[in-house]
């Protein structure tokens, strides 16, 4: 079978454009596993301030026993999709593991998800409500899909410009004579129209970004105003990297109701406050460590926080410390113990890791 040259330039346009048409409209979908998630509610949202609006995740199913704690996961709420942080598993009796959720704002989620957020009625969330952890993160990029997913119009402007260039590609003259030959189509034909077509495209935004920073630098600014709050929030009394302080501000006794007998959890949350004023690090993240004694030898809780970004200033994220549920809890009914905590700040300047500890305590009553 020969079509015209041309025509597979049409087709192969055409589905790049239907793909980006699918992304803006959040309709993309992926059967490998992978989807796009947009955080689309207004700043400060429920993982502010590690994540802001319009930031895009790539995001990836996975089995229940590949989800760790720390995870940033996004799974089904009763109303909407809840992206928020794993800090607790438990396996039940029959083998199957249960997640407790909570959100990284130390102000509106100081405590875990519960019945009034998940499809489960309770604190737990189970892999089949899970769509997925995230694997990568591109700052900002999705306020466009959040524009046009709360404003039908934008929607139906953009539909009609895609078949309104569709129709004109059709509608252009064949006077080239190379894009006119006829040739044999086959898989590789194809292989190689679409390898030509997404060069090209390549070559365009290489041009735009060529030409045109700054152009797109301040439409950026507009698109997205909150790209600008770390610059905002500098503090130029502190150098380097680092930990601020930790503070508790709320604790709480959680029943575990996953098997026939109800075990007993208990949650502080830590506020843990970083400085950065390293144009070029990035924070990857933090372990949370809790011992009873002062040395420091065998932690009794050890929770991790992904977080991976950049920003110059200060922020306060929601730290969470768990003690695991059953006869294992480390201190007795109304006794007050002094807890040893350390965290550890990873941070990354260039290709260049560093690790920044932090050792702080605490007087904690459980009672």
């Amino acid at each position: 079978m020969k079509v015209a040259r041309n025509h597979i330039e049409y087709f192969t346009m055409g589905i790049i454009g239907l793909l980006l048409f699918l992304f803006i409209t959040g309709w993309f979908s992926s059967k490998s596993g992978y989807n796009l998630v947009v955080i689309e509610n207004p700043d400060p949202n429920s993982m502010y301030p590690t994540y802001f609006q319009g930031d895009l995740f790539i995001i990836k199913k996975m089995d229940a026993h590949e989800y760790a704690v720390g995870d940033v996961i996004v799974y089904e709420g009763k109303t909407q999709l809840v992206i928020h942080r794993i800090i607790e598993i438990l396996i039940s009796s029959d083998g199957e593991r249960h997640f407790r959720i909570k959100g990284d704002d130390p102000v509106t989620n100081n405590r875990p998800d519960d019945g009034s957020l998940t499809k489960t009625n309770n604190s737990w969330v189970t892999a089949d409500y899970i769509l997925g952890a995230t694997v990568q993160r591109i700052p900002h990029i999705g306020h466009l899909s959040v524009a046009v997913q709360n404003n039908p119009f934008m929607t139906i402007i953009i539909t009609i410009v895609l078949i309104v260039s569709l129709i004109s590609l059709f509608m252009e003259d064949d006077d080239d004579e190379e894009k006119s030959k006829h040739i044999e189509i086959n898989s590789e034909t194809i292989r190689l129209e679409i390898q030509k077509q997404l060069q090209e495209l390549k070559l365009k935004i290489e041009l735009i970004l060529k030409y045109k920073l700054i152009v797109l630098f301040l439409l950026g600014l507009l698109i997205s105003p909150s790209i600008i709050i770390g610059f905002l929030q500098t503090d130029t009394s502190k150098n380097g990297v680092g930990i601020e302080e930790v503070k508790i501000s709320y604790t709480a006794k959680m029943i575990n109701n996953i098997d026939s007998v109800a075990s007993e959890s208990v949650f502080i949350q830590a506020e843990v406050t970083i400085y950065n004023q390293k144009s070029f690090s990035n924070i990857l993240g933090y372990d949370m460590l809790v011992y009873l004694d002062e040395e420091r030898t065998n932690d009794i809780s050890h929770t991790i926080w992904n977080i991976d970004r950049k920003f110059r200033g200060v922020i306060t994220v929601g730290g969470s410390i768990i003690f695991a549920g059953g006869d294992d809890l480390p201190f007795n009914t109304n006794t007050t113990v002094i807890l040893h905590g350390t965290i550890i700040l990873h941070t990354k300047t260039f290709f260049v890791n560093e690790d920044i500890r932090f050792d702080w305590a605490f007087n904690y009553t459980y009672n």
